[in-house]
């Protein structure tokens, strides 16, 4: 059917809706207007379907109660999703341009299992954005299946990524980004390709992908407190480098920080024999600097 002027549903109850290939030329209105007595929604949704519907002006389900719905392969456009639950309903290929989210809400209705929805494409404006997604990974089954699952989920997050980071959103941008190198990893993992999913691991833990500054200082820290303690159990340091001092595990500490940053005041030296640890430390110093730098410039350069 084709809806040629604007059609309004408020306060509507439907049990069981098909809107599916419906062209809506007009605004279309499914949002509440009131509220009953015992505080339950008059306007709501058991089932509906609206897969490839087209919203050509948009429309309201502000308020709307959905306890299931599909707008797999649907056009949404200018439609807004105010207050509305969207942990039971499919966007699974939706073309969501211009789609107000921001106040949608994204935790699963009492007694409601959670379906899984994979948005394929999704453009913002105005800042009007959230969303928060689960991807529709098969858990059993043809092993290639999942891989093929995990490669399009990487497509999906790097197209909304590029939608965020053109409006200007380069923070929501940045989760995206993690979400799709995630996808990577675990598509590796899938692949048996053990030493890329490693490094991409590694990745995760010591930057979140470039994107967490705070990760690579955390790993930081983490790193002079290793090598302190190895300092200390050892007795790996003196004030002469001729192991006559037995330091404390306070001087280790200063003395792993001081090598870290390759700052090498020299009032404190190792032993002839952990020479090569220090110089370690050193050189993973040099490197985690740099890695912070590189991760700070990338966010200040955006």
């Amino acid at each position: 059917s084709t809806l040629e002027k604007e059609a309004h549903f408020e306060g509507c109850h439907f049990r069981q809706a098909a809107f599916n290939n419906v062209r809506f030329k007009d605004r279309a209105f499914f949002n509440v207007l009131r509220t009953r007595k015992d505080g339950h929604r008059a306007t709501r949704f058991e089932r509906a379907d609206f897969s490839e519907a087209y919203f050509e002006k948009g429309g309201s389900f502000d308020g709307f109660l959905f306890w299931e719905a599909d707008f797999g392969d649907a056009s949404i456009q200018y439609v807004s999703f105010d207050g509305v639950d969207l942990d039971n309903v499919r966007f699974a290929g939706a073309q969501m341009e211009f789609a107000y989210l921001a106040d949608a809400r994204w935790s699963a209705l009492p007694g409601r299992s959670r379906l899984r929805r994979l948005p394929h494409y999704l453009s913002v404006s105005d800042e009007r954005y959230v969303i928060r997604e689960e991807l529709d990974i098969p858990t059993s089954g043809d092993v290639e299946d999942r891989i093929e699952a995990y490669r399009a989920a990487e497509g999906t997050y790097r197209r909304i990524k590029h939608s965020l980071t053109n409006e200007g959103a380069y923070g929501m941008a940045g989760e995206f980004y993690i979400h799709e190198m995630r996808m990577k990893r675990d598509r590796y993992w899938h692949q048996r390709r053990y030493l890329k999913w490693l490094g991409f691991w590694i990745s995760a833990l010591m930057t979140g992908y470039g994107e967490k500054g705070r990760n690579v200082i955390m790993t930081a820290l983490a790193i002079v407190a290793f090598y302190a303690i190895a300092y200390h159990a050892l007795g790996a340091i003196s004030q002469d480098g001729g192991g006559t001092h037995c330091p404390t595990l306070s001087e280790c500490v200063y003395f792993s920080l001081v090598t870290f940053t390759t700052l090498g005041y020299g009032d404190y030296a190792p032993i002839a024999r952990y020479q090569l640890l220090a110089v370690s430390e050193a050189f993973i110093g040099a490197f985690m600097i740099a890695l912070f730098v590189l991760v700070f410039g990338r966010k200040v350069m955006r």
